[in-house]
């Protein structure tokens, strides 16, 4: 599978869940645009300067987490009901065979009846089928070296996501991060600023 690819190749479903809620977040291109840099356009598609590959990678990225944000907040949503029928269907099997323990392959077919019935499986192949698309691509930008501070700053971003857990950043306002997230960010702010764009 490759980035190009990924909403082909996730399942479909009902609630627009592959539909970002937004336009991606292209972090570098106000960087770019205030470099003083003339190879620096306002299209980041276009950019032909120092670290142009990671740049254009880190643009990639950004949309590809973009879709994934939707997909992470449908997985999490559906995660208390899929343990609730789970749990429900676990004491109805021990009702009715009298037993405490269970095989474990009843317990795998109550896990997956219970996946199936609130959808918890489809939304686990679609939030992994993103998270391949988005290694994919940070795997070639670790690959890269940074020659640059808006090269960096592709880098740091993509370490962000790979060393925080997403409920502690993605809708967090700036007022509830916790405080490794706080600091984090604030580092992120230090790079933008010697990128050339204001935080």
């Amino acid at each position: 599978m490759t980035p190009n690819t990924l909403n082909a190749s996730l399942p479909a479903q009902n609630d627009n869940a592959l539909k970002p809620p937004h336009a991606p977040r292209h972090v570098l291109r106000d960087a770019l645009e205030r470099t003083g840099n003339d190879e620096a356009p306002a299209a980041q598609g276009d950019y032909r300067g120092p670290d142009a590959e990671l740049i254009a990678l880190g643009a990639e990225f950004d949309s590809l987490h973009a879709a994934w944000v939707p997909l992470w907040r449908r997985q999490a949503e559906l995660g208390k009901p899929t343990d609730a029928a789970r749990q429900a269907a676990i004491d109805t099997l021990r009702r009715q065979t009298g037993k405490h323990e269970l095989s474990d392959s009843a317990y795998m077919a109550v896990h997956a009846a219970a996946s199936a019935a609130t959808g918890m499986d489809v939304a686990e192949a679609a939030n992994d089928a993103a998270m391949e698309c988005m290694n994919l691509v940070a795997d070639q930008i670790r690959d890269l070296p940074a020659t640059t501070a808006a090269g960096l700053l592709v880098k740091a971003r993509v370490l962000l996501s790979e060393v925080m857990p997403a409920g502690d950043y993605v809708d967090v306002a700036p007022e509830g991060r916790d405080w490794p997230a706080e600091c984090f960010f604030g580092f992120l702010a230090d790079i933008e600023r010697l990128a050339g764009r204001p935080s």
